[in-house]
């Protein structure tokens, strides 16, 4: 998270493909790797399916690098739909900086989380 959608986008991308990357060279069925247990297939996913990610495209699996307004018109949407009042965050992926993860964390404490629980 940052202060605008494009600077935190800007900022989490290299990191955020590098993990992409990375993760799918550990998962069964990767060069080098066990193909999964009979009855496994498709868990983990394939890492053919994980090197297709992008962080040009993070919402579509279930991220997103933006502006607090952002994040939190999109929590609150997806809470509509799905009536879930716990979530998770992960703040530093790749190299981020740990001002740049601090500075996120900051901004979500300050910006969003009371904006949510007021809704509770």
């Amino acid at each position: 998270m940052a202060d605008t959608d494009e600077e935190a986008q800007r900022d989490a991308a290299p990191n955020a493909q590098w993990f992409y990357d990375a993760l799918s060279t550990f998962l069964p069925g990767a060069p080098g790797r066990e193909r999964p247990s009979s009855g496994y297939e498709e868990y983990p996913e394939s890492p053919e399916k994980i090197a297709g990610l992008s962080a040009d495209d993070p919402w579509s699996w279930g991220a997103c690098y933006v502006s607090p307004e952002t994040v939190l018109k999109s929590m609150q949407a997806y809470s509509e739909r799905v009536y879930t009042n716990h979530w998770m965050a992960w703040m530093r992926i790749g190299q981020l900086s740990h001002e740049k993860v601090m500075r996120s964390m900051e901004l979500f404490a300050k910006e969003v989380m009371p904006k949510l629980k007021a809704q509770a």
